[in-house]
């Protein structure tokens, strides 16, 4: 019987396509300054995004100023909050969009063009080892069309859409299609219709949720990365997101918002995956500290007999931060790889 394969992905798994931490409020701040460029800024709308930015700066990473915002008693919490999820989303949505509107496009790597390794990650819409990956686990069904294996299941805490955009590759799915397709949850579907989850089958738990939307003119629209050309009708709908012109709503969403139902049944199926997990894969995931009281709830039902693996550049730091997850968990590491190039395959994969 195949062992039960988990991947744990953090953000340092879309590093070559999407900014980590020391990158994020700069990248940020070029696209806001290309929107602004493009459609100006009536009514100083914009200026409550250029504070944020700021205060990404400050915290270190969005999701610190998160936290921050949730657990401020300010009159303003909530709406702070929804503000810094949809620059967040509608950044998310315009990095990783294949087609772009020509001049914004160039406005943006002007902006950039100081700084090569920022402008080679801006032109990178997909980090391609997410497609090396289904490359190498996806088979062809018996009945026709792709496979996916009932034994590997991915738990992530990125909001990004580069593993949705990477099968698109292969399935030639719509984006909805493609979160059906890998059994993503929580996902947008049509209304009236609760998606559930199947331990025993491949699947893809995303923690926040996603960044990106459904308007609320539309029960099927959402921003789809591989085939949406981001033309000056896109650009616009963006533009009218942030200045709150447009109702829409947001399929991002943070771990730690216990009033969110589909965040709480997004835990309780991660820890139902950790239990039957014979393999844990970690990649690009550093334990923040915010993240702690998640991490030990889910990895508690982690067996004692599981082996991890671990693929970060800082391998040593993660080990450390394990243990204070949950005790004795360095012991079950069997493997730290430092080597980036492509997503660590286990050798048990193939057993």
């Amino acid at each position: 019987m195949p062992l039960n394969i988990t991947y744990l992905l953090g953000a340092g798994a879309s590093f070559n396509a999407l900014p980590i931490y020391s990158n994020m409020a700069l990248r940020i701040e070029i696209f806001l300054a290309a929107l602004e460029d493009k459609f100006g800024n009536e009514g100083m709308k914009l200026d409550i995004y250029k504070s944020i930015i700021k205060d990404i700066k400050f915290f270190g990473s969005p999701d610190s100023l998160a936290r921050k915002y949730f657990l401020s008693d300010a009159k303003n919490k909530e709406q702070n909050i929804e503000s810094l999820k949809n620059l967040l989303s509608c950044f998310f949505v315009i990095e990783q969009i294949s087609i772009m509107d020509g001049a914004f496009n160039a406005y943006i790597n002007d902006r950039a063009s100081t700084k090569k390794e920022l402008i080679n990650s801006i032109q990178a819409t997909i980090d391609t080892r997410y497609i090396s990956f289904f490359a190498t686990i996806l088979g062809k069904a018996s009945t026709g069309g792709l496979a996916l294996p009932n034994n590997v299941k991915i738990v992530s805490w990125n909001y990004d859409m580069q593993i949705e955009r990477a099968f698109q590759e292969f399935a030639e799915s719509n984006f909805k299609n493609a979160q059906r397709e890998l059994a993503v949850f929580p996902r947008l579907e049509v209304k009236g219709f609760k998606p559930t989850f199947d331990a025993n089958k491949f699947g893809l738990i995303k923690l926040n949720g996603t960044a990106n939307f459904k308007f609320a003119s539309s029960s099927n629209e959402v921003f789809d990365p591989k085939h949406l050309q981001l033309n000056s009708l896109e650009l616009e709908k963006i533009n009218k997101i942030l200045r709150k012109e447009q109702r829409e709503y947001n399929l991002m969403h943070f771990a730690w918002d216990d009033e969110d139902d589909e965040l709480r049944e997004a835990r309780s199926y991660a820890k139902s995956i950790f239990e039957l997990t014979d393999i844990l894969v970690i990649i690009g995931y550093s334990f923040p500290d915010f993240n702690r009281s998640i991490d030990r709830d889910i990895f508690s039902k982690l067996k004692k007999s599981a082996r991890i693996y671990i693929q970060d550049p800082a391998v040593g730091f993660i080990v450390q931060k394990l243990n204070g997850v949950k005790a004795d968990l360095k012991s079950c590491v069997k493997e730290s790889v430092t080597e980036l190039k492509n997503f660590v395959i286990p050798y048990e994969f193939w057993e």
